[in-house]
């Protein structure tokens, strides 16, 4: 639903929002869940999943980073007006970063525009790619890491309200930023996370949020923070019956002709 005002988001929006959102949105961009083993990733059917999953929240990010309250209040986005964006809390990518909104280096988030969250006939005249060729996690990363910096240097708003609930979300900000920071040195993001009432389901006295909630802990371990999974493949099941559609995860030694037929990449060929 959008939001009663087209001004700038109060302070208690801002607040709400940020324990809501931002951890959840942070972990399920760059994270993969620590249940999935590599050869369950490799899977078709769950490498879809994961990275469609993904590859939504990234999109959600790259909004959040790249667009601005600009876009509040113009007749044409009226529906729209209650998006948040980065500079709701002060953080400025081109401050940190040499990247800026309009910098021509920015990808472009065409192949999760038309090529995932809408269908459109862009898929079919080599408007996306696939596999998805869209540098966005990586991307990402480090605007990521900065505005986390950003929060944990400036956690209180300029109202004088606290932003995290509590010392353990401000440990977990902690942990998830330090996590980042990691993937940026070839490691990849796992982690767990479950829910529960603490005081009624873990008889914890002192709880500081509200319940039921959720708890995440997050770590890692070598590998590509931005990869595609997915990727292998699958001799068919009994049964099964082939389509003429591709998949985001093609093996990257084979491309798409126009013609829409699965071909071998000269490099494949080699």
């Amino acid at each position: 639903m959008a939001r009663d005002s087209e001004g700038p988001p109060n302070e208690r929006e801002k607040i709400l929002l940020f324990r809501d959102s931002m951890i959840y949105e942070v972990a399920h961009t760059f994270g993969i869940p620590s249940e999935l083993q590599d050869e369950q990733l490799a899977d078709h059917t769950i490498g879809e999943l994961v990275n469609y999953s993904r590859h939504v929240h990234a999109r959600l990010w790259w909004d959040f980073f790249h667009r601005g309250p600009q876009s509040r209040g113009k007749p044409e986005q009226r529906k729209k007006n209650d998006d948040a964006f980065c500079s709701d809390f002060d953080y400025y990518p081109s401050d940190y970063q040499p990247l800026t909104c309009n910098s021509a280096e920015t990808p472009s988030n065409e192949d999760l525009n038309k090529g995932l969250l809408h269908l459109t006939y862009g898929r079919v005249r080599n408007k996306t790619n696939k596999p998805w060729s869209n540098p966005i996690i990586q991307h990402l990363l480090p605007l990521t890491i900065a505005f986390m910096q950003h929060i944990r240097d400036n956690p209180i708003l300029p109202g004088g309200s606290e932003l995290f609930t509590g010392t353990d979300e401000r440990e977990l900000w902690l942990q998830l930023l330090n996590c980042l920071m990691q993937c940026q040195d070839g490691c990849r993001l796992r982690f767990s996370s479950g829910f529960g009432d603490q005081r009624k389901d873990f008889g914890i006295r002192h709880s500081t949020v509200g319940t039921p909630s959720v708890w995440y802990k997050f770590f890692t371990e070598p590998g590509d923070v931005a990869k595609l999974y997915g990727d292998e493949t699958r001799a068919p099941l009994d049964g099964a019956l082939w389509t003429s559609s591709m998949t985001n995860t093609t093996q990257s030694g084979f491309i798409v002709s126009r013609s829409g037929k699965l071909m071998e990449s000269r490099e494949h060929r080699r």
